[in-house]
């Protein structure tokens, strides 16, 4: 009985030790499939995140690529304002870019026209003033009823049907240099894509700081080329040498300054005994300057051969130059006829600084500044009036200056003009040197005195002495 009561029992435990055995590995089962099932689901939401992700980055990418191709300022803000209306459902939206003190609108998109004629808004105005306040993308859910924005009858224009507005600053260098407006109706996809829309941003403004760069670059280039070119009139305008004169050293130079002006200086046969001695300077600088210039030098040498009168000379040139000058454009001239055989100087000016003429037997100077004006501020008749003609005999010894405001008016770093009261002391002080040495001790002064201080005239000179 005993024998056979224990195997019976031995295996109801065994029973018992099983269905307990598979109760575990069903409850075991039941909670792997769970956390597969939750595995899988997390699987599909980062699928989802990777996907949203990966089409942001495209669009990103592209925007990056897009943006960085395009050059012109007008381009790159149609551009810009094409990438965030893309990504807008109600496909509206508005460029607007700072001009002066104000905001004015240069592109739309779903935007009635009568609304972007009123677009104009002043720095601290509406929406354009909640922007600058913030300097951050600022999402407005109701325009209508925004506290600071409803009164502005111009942000309810350009919203019109719709309520809701995302603004984004386009901060280049600190400062807002313009404001995109995107309207919708819901703020749901605005808060939802605010990320995206505030990188779009961002590109947007390295593409604009790009572009300004840019701009600065080519205008820099421009004007560098400006200059070498006005250089280069510059030099064919002056003379190669100096000529050589029975009686008389002549010596001539032109210092140019790193903005190229108009100086002028020549020598033009006269007659077999006589030359003509011409320095100048033309209103402005550059290229412009440079073409005047050719066009006096061209009349002078046209009208000069032949003519013993320093007045009329000028008086011709006048006439004939004054039609082609700009308003606002004139020259200044100082012409001298010197006379190698009677050793006599006539001369005229026509609104120029005045020659200083050294007497050395008597240790003196003078200043000829006889009256003139400036040739292309009247058409002749009052030039001819004004204008006067002097002349003076020259004995040995005596020395002409003749120069340009580049001279008188060449600056220190206290900004203190070198003047004409020192460049007569220089002439005095080397009274007995020869042109060419005379010349060198002007230039030597006046560069000593200027120092370290940006010049912007030329320093132009003409040295005669009698011997």
């Amino acid at each position: 009985m005993d024998l056979v009561r224990e195997p019976l029992v031995l295996g109801g435990v065994f029973l018992l030790l099983l269905i307990f055995l598979t109760v575990i590995f069903t409850a075991r089962v039941v909670r792997g499939r769970k956390e597969i099932n939750r595995l899988n689901d997390n699987a599909e939401a980062l699928r989802g995140s990777l996907s949203l992700a990966e089409a942001e980055l495209n669009l990103l990418n592209e925007a990056v690529r897009d943006l960085s191709c395009v050059v012109t300022k007008k381009d790159l803000l149609v551009l810009i304002l094409k990438k965030f209306i893309k990504q807008t459902p109600s496909r509206k939206g508005c460029l607007l870019v700072k001009e002066g003190d104000n905001f004015i609108c240069k592109l739309a998109s779903g935007i009635d026209k009568k609304a972007l004629r009123e677009a104009r808004f002043k720095s601290g105005e509406g929406l354009v003033g909640e922007v600058l306040r913030n300097l951050a993308p600022t999402i407005i859910k109701d325009i209508r009823v925004h506290e600071r924005i409803k009164t502005s009858p111009k942000d309810s224009l350009l919203a019109g049907e719709t309520k809701t507005v995302l603004s984004l600053p386009l901060l280049v260098g600190g400062k807002v240099e313009g404001i995109v407006n995107l309207y919708g109706e819901e703020a749901s996809h605005f808060e939802t894509n605010l990320r995206l829309y505030s990188t779009l941003a961002s590109q947007a403004q390295i593409s604009i700081q790009n572009a300004n760069f840019y701009l600065q670059m080519a205008e820099k280039q421009r004007m560098q080329r400006e200059l070498e070119i006005a250089r280069d009139i510059q030099r064919l305008l002056l003379p190669d040498g100096s000529p050589q004169l029975p009686g008389f050293d002549i010596v001539g130079s032109n210092i140019s300054a790193e903005e190229v002006g108009g100086d002028y200086y020549d020598y033009i046969p006269v007659s077999a005994q006589e030359l003509g001695l011409v320095i100048g300077d033309v209103s402005g600088k550059g290229v412009p300057a440079g073409l005047v210039m050719t066009m006096v030098r061209t009349i002078l040498r046209s009208e000069a051969p032949g003519e013993r009168s320093p007045k009329e000379v000028l008086a011709r040139v006048n006439r004939l130059l004054y039609p082609d000058l700009k308003p606002g454009t004139f020259i200044t001239l100082f012409y001298a006829i010197l006379n190698t055989e009677n050793r006599s100087l006539a001369w005229a000016r026509a609104g120029h600084d005045p020659a200083i003429l050294y007497h050395q037997a008597k240790g003196e100077h003078e200043l000829l500044r006889d009256e003139g004006m400036a040739l292309g501020m009247d058409s002749g008749e009052m030039f001819s009036q004004i204008i006067e003609e002097s002349t003076v005999q020259l004995n040995s010894g005596d020395a002409l200056i003749l120069y340009t405001d580049g001279v008188t008016e060449a600056m220190n770093p206290k900004e203190e003009e070198f003047g004409l009261e020192r460049l007569v002391e220089t002439v005095v002080e080397n009274g007995e040197v020869a042109a060419e040495p005379l010349m060198k001790r002007i230039t030597e002064k006046v560069t000593k005195f200027a120092g370290s201080a940006k010049q912007h005239d030329d320093i132009t000179l003409i040295v005669l002495r009698a011997k």
